[in-house]
């Protein structure tokens, strides 16, 4: 199938590494407001608690790689556009991926990320927002973290993830 994981990829549980840094990934497209993008590099620069992997391109591909530039932080990773195969060893080398979408736009209520499923297929879980697709799925499946689209709420769900390392484990998926 085009665009999809093989299935000897699949993985059925969904756990977090017991170390840290947490290693993030986003991979995908490089919409920075209505994905979080400015938020999460920010949140990223400001705790060495967190590492980075962004890869994609996009709309605001321009303004994603002037912000990394400007935070100039060590534990950004940026890539940008990268093949299938480089996106997967991100996500697979991944503690976490973030796939944050704004539920104001109606294809996000509606259509679920395709790295919800990737993230599940590799054991690793995901954040997105709640009032979605993606995050109706996740709470249903309990594959990760659904929390509201906000930078207060990324944060915080970041912080609350590194303070319960190494004892958090995500419930596995059905």
């Amino acid at each position: 199938v085009y665009n999809s994981l093989p299935i000897t990829e699949f993985n059925s549980s969904v756990t977090l590494a017991e170390k840290l840094p947490l290693e993030l990934s986003y991979v995908g497209t490089l919409s920075a407001k209505v994905r979080g993008l400015e938020w999460l590099l920010e949140i990223v620069s400001r705790n060495q608690n967190l590492k980075l992997s962004i890869a994609g391109y996009g709309v605001d591909q321009v303004e994603v790689e002037s912000l990394v530039k400007q935070l100039s932080a060590t534990n950004i990773s940026y890539y940008g556009k990268v093949s299938y195969q480089k996106s997967q060893e991100l996500n697979r080398s991944a503690d976490c991926i973030v796939t944050l979408l704004d539920p104001d736009f109606e294809n996000y209520r509606h259509a679920t990320s395709t790295k919800v499923f990737e993230a599940f297929a590799f054991g690793k879980p995901v954040i997105t927002s709640e009032h979605t697709a993606s995050g109706k799925l996740e709470f249903e499946k309990k594959w990760g973290f659904v929390i509201p689209f906000s930078k207060e709420s990324l944060e915080a769900c970041l912080l609350e993830i590194i303070a319960n390392k190494p004892t958090l484990l995500i419930v596995t998926g059905e």
